[in-house]
């Protein structure tokens, strides 16, 4: 089977959809039953996947109607039995079969939540390009349970035209981390960890004014990492003035973007990684908590409790009191059951990998031929 992998985006890749192609391209390519893979990228991305047989190509920086146009011509002279776009983007080639990906429930769910007008207006358009993709395409691959029943009962998907697909873990047992971005006074304190982009859609506000009403012998810290989305400065400055109010602003550390190493360090070391997101399609960093053995803490919000399972605490999304007081249950377990805990949090992530992410979505692609 020949793939033709386009990746149509605004002209950037984000972080956790860069990781996702750096992961399942190179597994897809080993893959038996694909005999070609061309893979078209947004400009300056040449070296997303080095060492490997996938074939990079760069799409030119042309208008959107030449540049469909373009791919379009580049892949009816390759002609692949598949195209693959991961991107939920609607595109037709000469009959050949079309298979699309929903992987960002944020606009579709909660599109205004507090954003920004231009972000609320961008979000009413990928609301409309991500349904025509869908009801476009041979197949859709929903990276959960909770996606492909959205999409059936929200937008009448074809229930046997969608396949679920969960993303793999970016999880090295090898990399024990460091504290470089971390504070000097949070080595020494006990601290709440949260990651990840800083927007409306995260509800860190859930996380902040629990720390404001938390009885805890000790003063306890909130390690956030993440920067603010452009447009979502006003968001940030929002969450500062609810910690300043609250005075606890000398408690919160916000550390920025984070690599690897000091994700590794904050995970391994927080006495609670808690996750506030409103919306989530395959929540990347709840895996990657788990599969460092997190003691974890969510909201209720779907796919959450699809994800962790019972290898969480759940509290009501807005609810902070119950915020607290699950965050004062997690700090007051014993070491037996913490172990407990951090033990399940690595079997259920365990289940999660990107060898099954890449079988299964050759499997999906395949099921488009048939």
């Amino acid at each position: 089977m020949r793939i033709a992998v386009v990746n149509l985006t605004g002209g950037g890749l984000s972080g956790g959809y860069r990781k996702y192609l750096q992961n399942i391209l190179p597994l897809m390519a080993k893959d038996a039953r694909v005999t070609g893979l061309k893979v078209f990228l947004p400009p300056g991305n040449d070296a997303l996947i080095l060492g490997s047989t996938v074939a990079v190509h760069s799409i030119p920086s042309f208008n959107p109607l030449r540049k469909v146009s373009w791919l379009k011509s580049e892949i009816a002279k390759w002609q692949p039995d598949v195209v693959f776009i991961p991107t939920a983007r609607g595109f037709e080639c000469g009959g050949i079969p079309v298979i699309t990906m929903v992987r960002n429930m944020e606009p579709l769910v909660v599109p205004f939540n507090g954003n920004p007008t231009r972000e609320r207006i961008i979000n009413i358009g990928r609301i409309v390009i991500a349904r025509s993709a869908c009801r476009r395409a041979e197949r859709v691959i929903a990276v959960s349970n909770y996606v492909k029943n959205y999409l059936v009962e929200k937008w009448n998907i074809n229930e046997h035209r969608i396949g679920v697909v969960y993303h793999g873990i970016d999880y090295d047992p090898h990399l024990s981390g460091n504290s470089e971005r971390a504070a000097a006074s949070i080595e020494s304190s006990p601290f709440l960890f949260t990651a990840g982009s800083i927007r409306p859609a995260r509800g860190l506000e859930d996380i902040i004014r629990a720390l404001a009403i938390l009885n805890t012998k000790q003063p306890m810290q909130l390690a956030i990492g993440g920067n603010a989305d452009p447009g979502m400065e006003p968001y940030f400055i929002r969450l500062k003035k609810m910690a300043a109010i609250s005075g606890i602003t000398e408690r919160i550390y916000w550390l920025g973007k984070l690599n690897d190493s000091e994700m590794a360090w904050c995970y391994s070391h927080c006495d609670a990684f808690i996750m506030t997101s409103r919306v989530e399609a395959c929540p990347n960093i709840a895996l990657e908590a788990m599969s460092h053995g997190c003691v974890n803490i969510a909201s209720k919000n779907p796919p959450l409790p699809e994800f962790f399972g019972a290898s969480a605490l759940y509290y009501p999304p807005k609810d902070s009191t119950t915020l607290a007081k699950q965050i004062q249950a997690a700090l007051s377990m014993g070491e037996a059951e913490r172990a407990a805990m951090s033990s399940a949090a690595k079997d259920r992530a365990s289940r999660f990998s990107w060898e099954i992410c890449a079988q299964k979505t050759v499997d999906e692609l395949r099921k488009a031929l048939q």
